[in-house]
């Protein structure tokens, strides 16, 4: 198999593919490939997966800590970035709520900027750091947690009450290209 078709082949999976190394040697090749790790792409990819970890993508999920909608969103993030609204009526909107969280990872960029340049394509406790990781474990934790999270090099681990940890999210989150 000629290195461009290998390539080709590589290309056409990247989009529906998790970050996956892929080791091929090739007898034909005069070198190996090397490890390619195919990298999760888009915001809507991204947005989903998250919204079935947070709720199973259920907008009208409230658990029993009052966390609402796809992405469990606290009042208090809520009102933070500007949204002064009823429960009910979060919860009976999809398009607020996927525009809620568009607003919140803008906000969490901004405001978590200078620790993604430093910090990406950093490996931190086996987990390579990205700018989607650190935005999900911003969703998941706040800005504040994950800064320490870095800076401690992964010593300080916070985690939810559930017991979803920073790392947790760094790793599912990880890899996806935004473009935010």
């Amino acid at each position: 198999m000629k290195k461009s078709l290998i390539t080709a082949l590589v290309v056409g999976v990247t989009t529906f593919s998790s970050p996956t190394p892929i080791n091929t040697i090739n007898s034909n090749l005069k070198e190996p490939l090397k490890t390619v790790v195919i990298q999760k792409t888009g915001l809507e990819l991204f947005l989903h997966s998250l919204g079935k970890y947070e709720s199973n993508n259920d907008y009208t999920k409230v658990n029993k800590w009052g966390y609402l909608g796809k992405y469990q969103f606290s009042k208090r993030t809520l009102r933070g970035l500007g949204y002064k609204i009823k429960p009910e009526v979060f919860l009976n909107n999809p398009q607020l709520q996927e525009q809620a969280v568009r607003d919140l990872l803008i906000d969490n960029k901004r405001v978590m900027n200078k620790h993604i340049i430093k910090y990406t394509d950093k490996t931190i406790n086996n987990i390579k750091i990205t700018e989607s990781g650190i935005l999900a474990a911003t969703h998941l934790v706040g800005p504040r947690a994950v800064k320490r999270y870095l800076k401690s090099n992964g010593k300080r681990i916070k985690k939810d009450a559930l017991g979803t940890s920073v790392e947790d999210y760094m790793k599912t989150f990880g890899g996806y290209n935004l473009e935010i």
